[in-house]
């Protein structure tokens, strides 16, 4: 994930530490420009990164005037604002957000109340003819307290804490007609904080204590030398500095195998470099090629990767395009697993062979359709020995840190699927989007069995339709299906016996939870003011109050298996106000 050319570790609170997952977004959508993100095949320009790619764009600040915007919710309230900088020559933008989640503890059912804020700003500079100056800032403040008895599954104490912060600089230079380049220079920072303790006694369960310092300095140019010939260049440095600490008390695991007490404490101090070359050729004026190289070394784990790609699109006619690309791409385990256990800096780096072919279609001025399929194949994926069934990539997905200790590597995992996307942006009154996509992802496990993955949903679909009948009045509303996750079932016998959940390891992720989906409505109400405009909004959650299903558990009070449901049917308003 970038942010103005500037790489993100993570962009969500509560992130997952290693993955850039988390359950609430944390740049403010008010300050996005534009969104490019590619699910695969992407091209030589992007590092270190296996799957896909997103690159955000903010917006400058308003060049004329000062501007602001107020909102408050019934979730938190925020507020952006903006404005000039000496008659023009720059702008600035900032904006901050606070959540009071505890005023509607009540309506999503649980006693333990996630709080957090967020903070963003950019400050963009013309230097002079050709020269840009923008000057980015980020920042998240995360905190959960779990008491036992809050949540149906909980009996134990749980604290977490998650700050992250990015600051960094772009200096874009504009050098001929023919020629420009990007220059970046960022440091981004992330502690990690949880504490899980036995029921109310103080023994503790699980710590982690670690914090991720990145320096990281990044360089692009574009040279057009001649029509239809263009070369693109990149390098890369980035310095790593972590302190990683962890404990595991000893415990039996889900296979019901014993697992001994793990401790483990280590400083890093690493660094990584890259390359990329590509060279873009457009022939007959309709098909053009891209053909790219680039090599990346991680010092931690003295592995060098060198990885072709390559692309083409071809122009059927002024409406239609076929898209197609290849590739070779390798991502280095996260720190917070190579660090685990010496023997982990001798696995490969996990590697993947990306295949897309993609039709393009413009239907009207305003419509335009997206069909594409993909294979996807894996290899050099790790695995835990205590739990062979099982891919550690995978529990990341599970909103956690794994900690397995030593890896064996060498896994094997396919995903392929074919996704559709018609868009219909807002020419008079009315817009949406429809979304579908069917895909397969299975993986093979240390026994040689094939299994599905933890996501692997199959089913996917979206659509999302909106009415804007007068500049006053705007209805819209969204509709969503998954087909179910794959899950484990229990050994219920074993599990009886043992008082806590073990599964039944031969049949892992060979069960589906019943599928997902729902339905959510908004209304917004716009009133034009001769100096500000005030936006009323009223949107309801789950409308259809479908009792879309987390999880399954293994109560222990109970010592049954238990079910958690998403939230039900939920009413959220507020208001914005615009000046």
């Amino acid at each position: 994930m970038l942010v103005d050319d500037i790489e993100i570790p993570n962009i969500n609170h509560f992130p997952t530490q290693g993955a850039s997952g988390g359950p609430i977004g944390l740049l403010n959508v008010e300050m996005i420009s534009e969104v490019d993100f590619s699910a695969g095949g992407f091209c030589a320009a992007y590092r270190d990164r296996l799957s896909s790619v997103m690159s955000i764009k903010l917006r400058e600040g308003n060049h004329d005037e000062f501007d602001g915007q107020l909102d408050i919710g019934m979730v938190g309230a925020g507020f952006v604002l903006e404005g000039p900088l000496h008659r023009g020559r720059g702008t600035w933008m900032m904006g901050a957000r606070r959540s009071y989640l505890d005023l509607i503890v009540g309506a999503i059912g649980t006693g333990a109340v996630p709080k957090y804020s967020d903070v963003q700003g950019k400050l963009s500079w013309n230097l002079g003819p050709g020269h840009k100056l923008s000057l980015l800032g980020l920042g998240g403040f995360d905190h959960i307290a779990i008491k036992p008895g809050d949540g149906d599954e909980n009996d134990d104490h749980v604290t977490a804490d998650f700050d992250q912060y990015v600051l960094g600089a772009t200096w874009q230079w504009l050098w001929s007609d023919k020629g420009y380049s990007t220059t970046s220079l960022a440091q981004t920072y992330g502690n990690f904080g949880v504490d899980v303790t036995e029921g109310q006694t103080p023994i503790p369960l699980y710590t982690n204590d670690s914090q991720e310092h990145e320096v990281a300095l990044r360089h692009q140019g574009t040279y057009h030398w001649s029509p239809g010939h263009t070369l693109t260049w990149g390098l890369g440095l980035k310095g790593l500095f972590s302190d990683l600490g962890f404990y595991v008390a000893a415990d039996t695991n889900r296979l019901n195998t014993y697992t001994p007490e793990y401790r483990m404490y280590q400083e890093v101090r690493t660094a990584k470099a890259s390359a990329f070359l590509s060279y873009e050729h457009l022939l007959f004026q309709r098909l053009r090629t891209t053909l790219g190289l680039r090599y990346d070394y991680f010092a931690y784990t003295e592995q060098g990767d060198l990885a072709p790609r390559f692309s083409a699109s071809w122009d059927l006619d002024a409406q239609t395009s076929i898209n197609t690309s290849c590739g070779l791409y390798y991502q280095a385990l996260p720190l917070s697993l190579l660090a685990q256990h010496p023997d982990n800096r001798q696995r490969q780096d996990l590697r993947a062979f990306h295949y897309v072919l993609g039709l393009n279609r413009r239907l009207t001025p305003s419509t335009r359709l997206t069909l594409e399929a993909y294979l996807k194949e894996y290899d050099e994926l790790p695995y835990d020995p205590d739990d062979p069934t099982a891919s550690v990539i995978d529990a990341f997905a599970n909103v956690g840190s794994p900690v397995p200790g030593a890896l064996v590597g060498g896994g094997k995992a396919r995903s392929r699927g074919v996704e559709l996307l018609i868009q219909k942006k807002l020419a008079q009154s009315l817009y949406g989007t429809f979304g579908y996509s069917y895909s397969v992802s299975r993986y093979t496990d240390l026994l040689g069995l094939e299994r599905n993955r933890d996501l692997d949903n199959q089913h996917l679909l979206s659509t999302i339709v909106g009415y804007r009948p007068s500049p006053t009045w705007e209805f819209s509303g969204r509709w969503s299906f998954a087909g179910g996750r794959p899950y484990t079932p229990y050994d219920d016998a074993l599990s009886t016996l043992m008082g806590k959940g073990i599964v039944q390891k031969e049949l892992l992720n060979s069960r589906r939870y019943p599928s997902y989906h729902r339905l959510d409505l908004q209304m917004d109400y716009r009133r034009h003011y001769r100096h500000f405009n005030l936006v009323t909004f009223f949107s309801l959650l789950n409308a259809y109050n479908r009792a879309n299903i987390y999880t399954y558990y293994w109560d222990k009070s109970e010592n049954a298996q238990g079910r958690i449901d998403q939230w039900s049917i939920l009413p959220v308003g507020g208001f914005e106000l615009e000046f």
